[in-house]
Formats: structure tokens, C-alpha cells, sequence
């Protein structure tokens, strides 16, 4: 943030917390050299660690990438995995590269949006209620629903043979602490790609949208102030400007956020068809490596998709209650004797401004629906493959 924009918000009395409003989150997306918080608070040391966390990073995505194809191409060449199986299982892991590059691109577009959220907020006056508990428990969670899994999963694993393979490098090790620990190791890098990197993008793309939904909130009760006293002109210019505001913010989040938002759908999408799948194609009794393995798309997957939904579901409904608190406020000024023509200008100027919605790459609009939606589709598909197999 610029000397100017400190200024500013200084001058307009309100308390400037910008590292204090996301809980953990830039601290762990730092670590996979994700960082939206200003250059000025950056150390030449941290600066380096971030250097070197932008190639090894990469590196590892790819690397789990390259051995996802391999072992997928193993397994079927040995027989152990059928193609279909096969197939789905390396294209479940794609997403994880271009979501992560997708992100990185959009490093300082994010520091922009998040500066334009303070000067908002700063010209309104009013805070937007702390997160962090809510922000850090999504996070650790996300985090501990995948390692726990990982490690448990690691330790079940030498009751499965096909399994155990596939995650040794196809190579029959002798059962000890040391084959456990490179089934750890290989499962920890797969669940991080698959996993808790998309589940972290979940929780910095619900954040930004609740932001924003609660700068609509808070305009909104300031319409509904206004209702309560007598229409003043430059009141009403005033509110204006605050919504020429929010709306070129609106379009900065859309701008962000769309590929983001539409890699992270396609890549929970395909992994929750992939485990469904695979459970149903198996048929019979379910080995406990194969849920632990698992766990994390039964908990962590649809929590988060979930989560992203309702956060950005918040803008379209605030936006919403803006426009009826618009229109009654233009409503409330035709029925006074001495209509201000210019005060109704300035209500017709916002009214036929329309807030975007959320619709990652103008795809689908994340609403409660959509989220009805995927679970309703994945069960009709968990249906129409335990018929196929029964025939």
C-alpha cells in the first residue's frame, strides 16, 4: 500500500489492521509462494524464502504430476487399474498446476483488490467484523482433514498389496518404517496438490467474497438510514460516488477471481466423479486404505466447495436488497410534493448500475442452487454406475 493510500485512511479515522484481517492465511499460502500482503513488509530474508518456495514449489506440483501419469500407466499396463479408472485418476490431478499458476498470476491483482477493500472501507467508515477464527479454522482444518488421512492411510496400506505398489514406485519394498514413511511422503505430495492447496484457494476466494458482501451490507443499512430522514442532495451525491465505488470493485473481484474460481470448481468436480467412480466400479468390500484415502474428498471437498458458494451466494443477495432499497428510496422521493430532480438523478444513476454476479468465467452463478445442483447430479451418476455394474 502507497504512503498516499495510508493518508488517506488515516485521515478518515479509521483503524488500519490490514495483516490482522485474514488470520493465517497469507502466512500459508506463503509457503506455497502465494503472498498478497504488501512488498513494504517484506524482509530481503523473506523475500529470497518466497524466491525459492516460486521454484521448488512448481517443481513438486509437476513431479506428483509426472508420478500420477506413471503409476496410472503402471497400473493398468500390470492390469491392477482398468483404463477408464486409469484415465480419470491422472486427469483428477491437471487442475492442480494451472490452479496454482492461475493464482500466482493474480498475486498482485489480489494486493490491488485488497487495498481497494480498505479505501472502502475507510470511506465508509465502519469495520467489517473480524474472520480470523472462523478463516484459521477452515484452514487447519483443511490441513489436518489430509495429513491425518495421509498418514493413516500410509499405515493401512501394507493390508493392501495393489495399493501399496502404486504409491512405492512399483517397487516391492520390504515392509518396515522406511516403506511406510516413502508411502507417507508420496501421499503428503499428492494430497497437497489434490487437496489443501484447492482447499486454501476455497478459503482466500470465500474470504474476498464475504469481504465485499459485507461492504454491501453495510451500503445497504446506510440506504435504509436514509429512508429515516429527510432526502438531502449531497447526502445522496455522497452515496453515489460510494457506489461507483463498490461497483468498479465488484468488477476488479470478478476480474480476479473468475479463472480462480472456475479452476477450483472443475478440479473438486472431477476428483468427487473420479472417488465416486472408483468406489462403485469396485464393488464388493471397501479395503480401509481405500477410505482413508478417501476421507479428504468425503469431508474436505464438498466443505469447501460448499463454502465458496454461500460466501459468494452473500453478494448476489446483498446486491439485491441494494437495488429494493434503491428503488424504494426513488419510490419515497416521486411521492413528495417537491421532488429534487437532482437528487433523483443521482438515485436513477445507481439504480441502473447492476452489480456482476458471481459466475466464474460467466459459467454458472454460485448460488445455494448450484450447490444442489452438484450433489443431486453426483448422486443420479453414483445411481446410473451401480446399474451399469449390476447389468
Amino acid at each position: 500500500m502507497s504512503n498516499k493510500e495510508q493518508l488517506f485512511i488515516k485521515k478518515s479515522g479509521f483503524n488500519y489492521t490490514y495483516n490482522n484481517e485474514y488470520g493465517l492465511l497469507w502466512d500459508v499460502m506463503n509457503v506455497f509462494a502465494i503472498d498478497a500482503r504488501s512488498e513494504d513488509n517484506n524482509t530481503c530474508k523473506s523475500k529470497c524464502f518466497k524466491t525459492a518456495l516460486e521454484v521448488i514449489f512448481p517443481a513438486l506440483l509437476y513431479f506428483t504430476q509426472v508420478y500420477i501419469t506413471c503409476i496410472s500407466v503402471l497400473a493398468h499396463r500390470a492390469g491392477e487399474m482398468n483404463f477408464a479408472i486409469a484415465t480419470a485418476f491422472t486427469c483428477s490431478s491437471l487442475f492442480a498446476i494451472p490452479l496454482w499458476h492461475s493464482v500466482k498470476t493474480k498475486e498482485s491483482c489480489i494486493l490491488e483488490l485488497i487495498t481497494q477493500y480498505q479505501r472502502m472501507n475507510a470511506f465508509q467508515g465502519k469495520s467489517i467484523p473480524n474472520q480470523n477464527i472462523a478463516i484459521n479454522v477452515a484452514i487447519l482444518l483443511s490441513i489436518f482433514i489430509s495429513v491425518s488421512s495421509a498418514i493413516v492411510c500410509a499405515i493401512w496400506m501394507s493390508t493392501d498389496e495393489k495399493m501399496k505398489l502404486c504409491y512405492n514406485f512399483f517397487i516391492a519394498f520390504e515392509e518396515n518404517y522406511i516403506s511406510i514413511a516413502i508411502r507417507l511422503c508420496m501421499l503428503l505430495l499428492i494430497f497437497t496438490s489434490q487437496y489443501i492447496f484447492p482447499s486454501l484457494v476455497a478459503v482466500m476466494c470465500g474470504v474476498l467474497y464475504h469481504k465485499y458482501s459485507c461492504l454491501l451490507c453495510i451500503f445497504h443499512k446506510e440506504l435504509n438510514d436514509l429512508r429515516k430522514n429527510c432526502l438531502n442532495r449531497n447526502i445522496v451525491r455522497l452515496k453515489t460516488k460510494q457506489h461507483a465505488l463498490l461497483f468498479q470493485v465488484a468488477h476488479k473481484l470478478e476480474d480476479v477471481t473468475s479463472l480462480i474460481c472456475f479452476l477450483f470448481l472443475c478440479s473438486r468436480m472431477v476428483i468427487m466423479y473420479f472417488t465416486l467412480a472408483t468406489v462403485m466400479l469396485e464393488g464388493g468390500s471397501i479395503a480401509l486404505a481405500t477410505i482413508w484415502e478417501s476421507m479428504p474428498v468425503i469431508t474436505a471437498v464438498p466443505l469447501s466447495l460448499v463454502g465458496v458458494t454461500l460466501c459468494a451466494s452473500q453478494i448476489s443477495a446483498q446486491s439485491q436488497k441494494t437495488y429494493f432499497a434503491l428503488a424504494i428510496l426513488q419510490d419515497e422521493l416521486i411521492d413528495q410534493n417537491d421532488t429534487d430532480s437532482e437528487t433523483f438523478h443521482y438515485l436513477k444513476i445507481m439504480l441502473n448500475k447492476s452489480f456482476p454476479p458471481v459466475a466464474p468465467c460467466s459459467v454458472v452463478e454460485l448460488t445455494p442452487k448450484f450447490n444442489i445442483t452438484v450433489f443431486g447430479s453426483l448422486f443420479t451418476y453414483g445411481l446410473l454406475i451401480l446399474n451399469l455394474g449390476n447389468k
